[in-house]
C-alpha cells in the first residue's frame, strides 16, 4: 500500500492545504498554551516538545500531543464552520479523556490522590479542571458558529476509581466502573426537559434521523423518540432500510520511510497514527 500523505488526511485531498494552517504541531506548541494547565520553565517545555523520555511524570510526555491534538480539531472545525456555511460537522474531542488517564490523579476535582506527591498535586492540581474548561469553551464556540440549529452533545463515559486484579493490585482512574456519561441536545427538534435510559448507541440513529436519512435495522441503537418535539415527529416519519453494509477499515499505521517526520505528526494529530 501506498504510505499515508496529506492527500489522504481530507476530502476532497486538495482541501488539506486549506486546513493545514490550522494543524497545530506539538513541537511548536507556545509556553502561554502549556502555562494554562501549569507553570513551566523553558528548559522543560523544550523537553516537552521533544518529547524526552526522561521527563516524570508520563503526564510531560504526552502533554503537548493532548493540546495540540485539541487545538487542530478546534481550529479546523471552526474553520470550516465559517468558511462554508450551512455544513453539518461531527466534532470529536478527546481531550478530557486522555488529560483524564494521565492527570486525574492528581486534580482538585477528586478526592482521592492514589499515591501522587503533595507537590505534584499542587503542581498539576488543575490540569483536569482547565481541559474541561477548553472544551466547554470549544463547544460554546462551535455553536455560535454553526448558528441556529439541532446541537448533540455527547460522552459516552465518565471516569471511576478502579483496583486491578494484579498482584499487588494496583488503584487507577479509568472506564471500567466508570459513572455514565452524558447526552445533551438542544434545538428546534427537541423538547426539553430529561430523557433516561439513552446509549450511546442511539446517537447515529438519531443523527441520521434528523438529517433525513433512514436508520438501520441492524443498529443498535434506536431515535430516541421521547427526546423529540412532537411536532419534528409528526412532520418526519423515520424510515427503515436492512442494512447499511459497513465494513471496517484498516487503520492506516505509520512507519514508513515516505513520510516524513512533519507529516506523521499530522496524522498523529488528526488521530490516523497511534503516538
Amino acid at each position: 500500500d501506498a504510505p499515508p500523505s496529506s492527500s489522504d488526511l481530507a476530502w476532497p485531498p486538495t482541501l488539506f492545504d486549506e486546513l493545514r494552517p490550522h494543524v497545530v504541531l506539538p513541537a511548536r506548541l507556545g509556553a502561554e498554551a502549556v502555562g494554562a494547565y501549569f507553570d513551566v520553565q523553558p528548559a522543560e517545555l523544550e523537553r516537552m516538545r521533544q518529547r524526552d523520555e526522561q521527563l516524570n511524570p508520563a503526564l510531560l510526555r504526552e502533554f503537548n500531543y493532548y493540546v495540540a491534538s485539541f487545538e487542530t480539531d478546534r481550529r479546523i472545525a471552526l474553520h470550516l464552520l465559517r468558511t462554508k456555511p450551512g455544513v453539518d460537522a461531527l466534532v470529536l474531542f478527546r481531550l478530557i479523556d486522555k488529560m483524564g488517564h494521565a492527570a486525574l490523579e492528581y486534580s482538585e476535582l477528586v478526592d482521592d490522590h492514589l499515591r501522587s506527591k503533595p507537590e505534584a498535586v499542587r503542581r498539576y492540581g488543575r490540569v483536569m479542571t482547565e481541559a474541561y474548561r477548553a472544551v466547554d469553551r470549544a463547544v460554546g464556540e462551535l455553536g455560535a458558529a454553526f448558528g441556529a440549529g439541532n446541537v448533540v452533545v455527547m460522552s459516552d463515559h465518565g471516569f471511576g476509581l478502579e483496583t486491578t486484579d494484579e498482584r499487588p493490585p494496583r488503584r487507577h482512574y479509568s472506564h471500567e466502573e466508570a459513572p455514565d456519561g452524558v447526552f445533551i441536545a438542544t434545538g428546534p427538534a427537541f423538547r426539553a426537559g430529561r430523557v433516561d435510559g439513552l446509549s450511546v448507541y442511539d446517537t447515529l440513529p438519531l443523527l441520521l434521523y434528523l438529517r433525513g436519512f433512514p436508520t438501520a435495522a441492524d443498529q443498535a441503537g434506536r431515535v430516541p423518540r421521547e427526546g423529540f418535539e412532537p411536532g419534528c415527529l409528526d412532520a418526519h416519519l423515520e424510515t427503515r432500510i436492512d442494512s447499511y453494509c459497513l465494513q471496517e477499515q484498516e487503520v492506516l499505521s505509520g512507519g514508513s520511510a515516505a513520510v516524513d517526520a512533519e507529516e506523521t505528526e499530522h496524522l498523529r494529530l488528526l488521530w490516523y497514527i497511534p503516538y
